[in-house]
């Protein structure tokens, strides 16, 4: 049915009739279904996550945040998480190439799985750790080195323990293991 309104035209949308109480069943898009399988996937592995998804200009997304969780689940949900991004971004040719359409499940141009378990432990010391010195074997470098090579030096989860008790000990002394130690520092705040 066609309605008129000051001389422009409208379509009506007709609704199902529903019984008293009945409600309708709203459809779930594509990257809302990847985002939550995300989500059940990280929780039947004992993760503790948050997803989201979003469409824009050009794609969507789905993104996942692991808080804390073992390394082996942690790489289960990975590789569970590959199969729902139908491709990657080459940034040589600055393209999209789609590699891996599936017709059979929900997918999304971009997929990103976002391990914040050190984060996680670190925000248990007071103040912003980011604005900390972070080294490794007395060389500077950033909080992903740093906890790059604490996964590396303390495989199999031990490096979560290793971190939350240097947290615990407040960073008072450098913490030495397997032949690396680790260190953090406050910066030095200069006088102007």
């Amino acid at each position: 049915m066609d309605c008129t309104q000051s001389g422009s035209m409208l379509k009506s949308v007709e609704f199902t009739n529903l019984n008293k109480g009945e409600k309708m069943k709203k459809q779930m898009s594509e990257h809302a279904q990847v985002a939550k399988l995300l989500k059940q996937k990280a929780k039947q592995l004992g993760l503790e996550a948050k997803s989201s998804s979003q469409t824009y200009s050009g794609g969507t997304n789905a993104k996942i945040w692991i808080y804390s969780g073992g390394d082996q689940e942690v790489q289960e949900l990975k590789n569970y998480a590959n199969q729902f991004e139908y491709g990657e971004f080459d940034g040589m040719t600055d393209c999209y190439n789609v590699t891996n359409s599936r017709d059979d499940i929900p997918q999304v141009k971009y997929l990103f799985v976002n391990d914040e378990r050190a984060s996680q432990i670190m925000k248990s010391y007071p103040g912003n750790f980011w604005e900390y010195e972070f080294f490794v074997n007395g060389g500077e470098g950033s909080w992903s080195h740093f906890v790059y090579y604490l996964k590396k030096v303390f495989p199999d989860n031990k490096w979560q323990e290793v971190l939350k008790g240097y947290t615990n000990e407040q960073f008072k002394f450098p913490y030495k293991g397997n032949g690396y130690v680790f260190e953090i520092k406050k910066p030095n705040k200069e006088a102007a």
